[in-house]
């Protein structure tokens, strides 16, 4: 795969960039380059971040392991991503205190474990006027259009999302005019 080959297999998915090649079972995307196999958030950390320390694991903050947004990953020590993990004794298997669209869910009651109540009424509104504002605009504002909208079918769920390319360009801050 050569760097545009790589960067068309990434979409957005929340507040991630998320890796749409191939996603092991564990849940970690995985990249073919130079005859070798290896974990996708490891080579763009690598790319935007440089060397990772030996010894050190790659850690996403936002705890989602297609995630290859170089904001998102951090080089920390085993016994450090251990901590922050999900498992027993790790920071994050206490309850969630942000909605995946970065509400305040320590002030916000839960809607029976179907998302937030700013999420809801969000959506609500928009279903009201009839609007998928997602046909018009991507959530940051660019406008939709057949040359900086792309799709990508999940592969577990065969769901085809859009994403926004000028979106993921600021994001890995590159400018590939033929991409």
């Amino acid at each position: 795969m050569n760097i545009d080959e790589i960067i068309n297999n990434v979409h957005v998915n929340g507040i991630c960039l998320e890796w749409d090649g191939y996603v092991a079972k564990n849940g970690y995307g995985v990249v073919y380059i130079n005859g070798k196999h290896g974990n996708a958030h490891r080579f763009f950390y690598e790319l935007y971040k440089g060397e990772i320390p030996k010894g050190y694991d790659i850690d996403h903050i936002c705890r989602n392991r297609a995630c290859v947004d170089p904001e998102h990953l951090e080089a920390v020590t085993r016994k450090e991503n251990i901590r922050r993990g999900r498992g027993a004794g790790g920071v994050m298997s206490k309850p969630k205190e942000k909605c995946k669209n970065g509400h305040d869910l320590t002030i916000v009651k839960l809607t029976g474990g179907k998302g937030c109540d700013i999420c809801k009424k969000i959506s609500e509104a928009r279903n009201r006027k009839g609007i998928r504002l997602s046909d018009i605009e991507c959530k940051n504002g660019h406008k939709r259009t057949p040359q900086n909208t792309g799709y990508n079918t999940n592969h577990m769920t065969g769901k085809t999302n859009k994403y926004c390319k000028d979106c993921i360009k600021i994001r890995l801050k590159i400018d590939h005019s033929d991409y």
